[in-house]
């Protein structure tokens, strides 16, 4: 546990997988998410604003009238637009700290925006602009959407799409008599193309950040597990041992009044087992308690399962559980438990490959564990370092590579080491 936590230091420190997925990547995709949000919002209104100036000016022949309402609709636009970019960046969290609770809404600049949308269109629809009106209303319903239920985004949309159709059919038929372009049809394409274009990358950013707090919780649950395995060995060990303990020294307390040479030795049993006790209890601190490689193939495929990682198991035929000495099981059992962890906490990985295989020589076995979840620059991790140390020990060798996406870690043990771990 203290090679692990001390691994994930170093990792951050260094830029390493870990750092490079959940703080890197991840700040990176947030920040694309709001640029493609604001950036494209701001550049359509921006863009619609000088378009329509042409038709503006035709609405109006006074010269006095035309700027005081291109004055209006620009402070409109930039309004919605100071709003658009304010909601989207509430909405990705940009000033809060990551695994935070959902930002709730933002009613003032929700307000503002509405207003802004309002007068916007109402000083397009004045002037005859039968066709393109609704695109600072669309942009700022949609954004507003953002912060409702997921499951009625579509709903939302639908309800803008009807809404300013309408619109574009009543008002045009109450001026001039007559339905103006570009019509129905295109008011209802235009309003659901650029709602579904904002809705669409927040919900992938959604997912992304899900998948990132699934995946951070994953390494949380992979740790406790440790941390309770831990906990559940120091209760066998010291609950045992204790209540022997606490046994023998009442039988000793009764016999030292009548056979103290029987006491004696009871007490003689309650200070070995004491011994024995501190002594067990050393081995689990320092990890040194035997594991099982097929217990800890099992976890392996139990956490990566739950964590949504493709795990993909290739163990020879003639290697069945229980086949491979003690110390082997054991080292490999380690190596297995750490490079699985390094998975789940300091990855990106969406499948898994675990095989264990006869060398060439066929005189000891091969574990490899790999991922898909990482770049070419790595860290040292020193977890892995600590492991190597102990396999060397045994007798065997371990190593590690970083390339191409892939993180590949391969322990080789002799099968007729007994060295003890």
């Amino acid at each position: 546990m203290r090679d692990n936590e001390a691994m994930s230091t170093t990792v951050n420190e260094n830029g390493s997988p870990r750092g490079t997925f959940s703080e890197k990547n991840v700040r990176a995709l947030r920040r694309y998410t709001w640029w493609s949000l604001a950036g494209s919002g701001v550049v359509i209104l921006l863009f619609w604003q000088v378009a329509h100036l042409a038709v503006l000016r035709a609405g109006f022949l006074a010269e006095t009238s035309w700027i005081w309402l291109t004055a209006v609709k620009f402070v409109a636009v930039a309004v919605g637009c100071v709003a658009l970019v304010k909601l989207v960046s509430v909405r990705l969290r940009l000033q809060a700290p990551a695994m935070q609770a959902p930002p709730r809404p933002v009613p003032l600049w929700m307000a503002t925006g509405g207003v802004a949308a309002v007068v916007d269109a109402a000083i397009a629809l004045a002037v005859g602009d039968y066709g393109y009106w609704y695109i600072l209303p669309t942009v700022i319903g949609s954004v507003v959407a953002m912060y409702m239920e997921r499951r009625l985004w579509k709903w939302i949309v639908l309800g803008m799409a009807v809404t300013f159709a309408t619109i574009s059919v009543v008002v045009p038929l109450a001026v001039t008599g007559q339905v103006q372009p570009p019509g129905p049809v295109a008011v209802v394409f235009v309003v659901v193309f650029l709602g579904y274009l904002f809705l669409a990358q927040l919900w992938i950013w959604d997912i992304a950040d899900d998948l990132d707090y699934a995946r951070r919780v994953a390494g949380d649950l992979a740790v406790a597990d440790e941390r309770l395995r831990f906990a559940a060995d120091l209760h066998d060990i010291q609950g045992h041992h204790l209540q022997v303990i606490a046994l023998k020294s009442e039988l000793a307390a009764r016999l030292a009044e009548n056979d103290s040479q029987a006491a004696a030795v009871q007490m003689h049993e309650v200070h070995q087992m004491a011994l024995d006790a501190q002594h067990d209890t050393k081995k689990i601190v320092q990890g040194m308690r035997q594991v099982s490689l097929d217990t800890e193939i099992a976890n392996a495929t139990r956490v990566l399962d739950a964590a949504d990682i493709d795990s993909r198991m290739q163990i020879s035929k003639d290697i069945g559980p229980g086949d491979l000495p003690g110390s082997v099981s054991h080292v490999l059992g380690l190596v297995m438990r750490e490079a699985v962890t390094n998975v789940l906490r300091h990855s990106r990985a969406s499948c898994t490959d675990l095989q264990l295989t006869h060398d060439e020589d066929g005189a000891g076995v091969v574990l490899m564990v790999a991922n898909d979840g990482v770049g070419d620059e790595l860290g040292l991790p020193r977890g892995l370092r600590s492991l190597r140390d102990r396999t060397h020990e045994a007798g065997g060798t371990l190593d590690w590579e970083g390339a191409g996406g892939r993180f590949i870690v391969t322990a080789r043990m002799p099968v007729q080491s007994e060295v003890t771990a």
